[in-house]
């Protein structure tokens, strides 16, 4: 009777063993084919949003530079810099301040747009309180700007810039005759690309 109970338990065993190898192997693989999938969703959703971010920012510095283009923008470059005609320009400021605003109702992620002289001093923006503020730039990003480059910087988040708000600067250069007078920048606010991010979610075949 014991060897029978012993043939029964080990007949029991050899069907179940089997099986429970097999099961364990079919849910590794099931694991890691849903890691594998879950790596290219992060990679493929990484690869439009970097080629968003690129369209994002090309299409920024194309605006920019057409608004460089705007005939009182560089007559009040020059005025600021050589520091004469600032009250026979006012009209001009006022006249360019109200298009900055305008340029912040269209796009809903510009927090605001500024012109600024060589000296680093904001001359035209769309609200009154940033006029004649020193803008967030630094050294060396003024050093790029004067090489004619256009420069993004890095993410600016402090208190008393941009409310706080995380934030980025795309500038692009301005010159006349060859020489350099300042530039024209939009700052970005970047917790739009930050929701963007956090309202990603991606398809995990376990939770299913």
């Amino acid at each position: 009777m014991n060897i029978r109970r012993k043939f029964i338990v080990f007949s029991i065993l050899w069907g179940i063993i089997p099986a429970i190898i097999s099961t364990s192997i079919c849910i590794s693989n099931f694991n890691a084919r849903n890691l594998e999938l879950t790596k290219q969703n992060v990679e493929t959703f990484s690869k439009d949003q970097a080629i968003h971010l690129k369209a994002f920012f090309d299409e920024n510095i194309n605006n920019l530079n057409n608004d460089t283009n705007i005939p009182m923008v560089k007559e009040l470059l020059i005025a600021s810099n050589n520091k004469k005609d600032a009250e026979n320009k006012r009209h001009d400021i006022q006249i360019l301040n109200e298009i900055l605003a305008g340029r912040k109702q269209e796009r809903f992620f510009l927090s605001r747009e500024v012109l600024v002289d060589k000296e680093g001093v904001i001359i035209a923006c769309d609200s009154s309180e940033y006029i004649n503020k020193k803008a967030m730039i630094s050294n060396n990003e003024v050093d790029k700007l004067k090489q004619n480059e256009v420069i993004v910087t890095n993410i600016i988040e402090r208190e008393g810039f941009n409310n706080g708000a995380k934030s980025a600067i795309i500038a692009n250069p301005i010159f006349l005759e060859g020489k350099y007078q300042g530039f024209i920048a939009n700052i970005i606010n970047m917790n739009y690309f930050e929701k963007l991010v956090n309202d990603v979610s991606f398809l995990i075949l376990g939770d299913y």
